[in-house]
């Protein structure tokens, strides 16, 4: 039953990946120029999942006892664009950039690092499910991609290292 729907869901994320891989590296341009225009030296990385990715959370979901209704509106990180900072008080900056320019989705995003304890070591990052706020949506080349959700994420860079080192522990060993 997950397989076919899976099956189903998979044939037309394929059938629309070209568009998300031309909304990420629009979007990731955009973020780019702003950050730049700040004089904010940063580094940006962006990807769209891959059709086995996005697969997988599907199942993935289904097994924690959760469904999407369709995921190609219900996933919030198909896209995802990642902003590493150098210094701690840039990500102030970068927030207020990111609130400016994009509608945010409250709801499902997120900081990490307030999830911790001020004595506590762990997945620090801060985590926005973004829109194209209206006034770009106007804008000919940004009127397509006005039903398309990105993640951003921003942190340091040793944040990002010790993101790297959580990761591989939570999702990647089978121990």
């Amino acid at each position: 039953m997950i397989e076919d729907r899976s099956d189903k869901w998979e044939k037309e994320y394929l059938s629309e990946l070209p568009n998300y891989q031309k909304f990420e590296q629009t979007l990731r341009v955009l973020i780019e120029t702003l950050l730049k225009k700040e004089g904010l030296s940063v580094q940006v990385s962006s990807r769209t999942k891959s059709p086995a990715s996005f697969r997988e959370k599907i199942e993935r979901k289904f097994q924690e006892g959760k469904s999407y209704d369709n995921p190609l509106n219900d996933i919030t990180d198909i896209v995802g664009i990642r902003i590493i900072a150098y210094y701690l008080n840039d990500i102030d900056k970068i927030d207020y950039i990111i609130k400016k320019e994009f509608n945010i989705d409250e709801k499902n995003s997120l900081d990490k690092s307030a999830l911790l304890g001020i004595d506590q070591f762990g997945y620090k990052s801060v985590h926005y499910i973004v829109s194209i706020s209206e006034p770009r949506l106007e804008l000919t080349e940004w009127i397509e991609f006005g039903n398309y959700k990105a993640e951003i994420q921003i942190r340091t860079i040793l944040q990002h290292a010790w993101a790297e080192i959580d990761h591989e522990i939570r999702y990647k060993k089978d121990e």
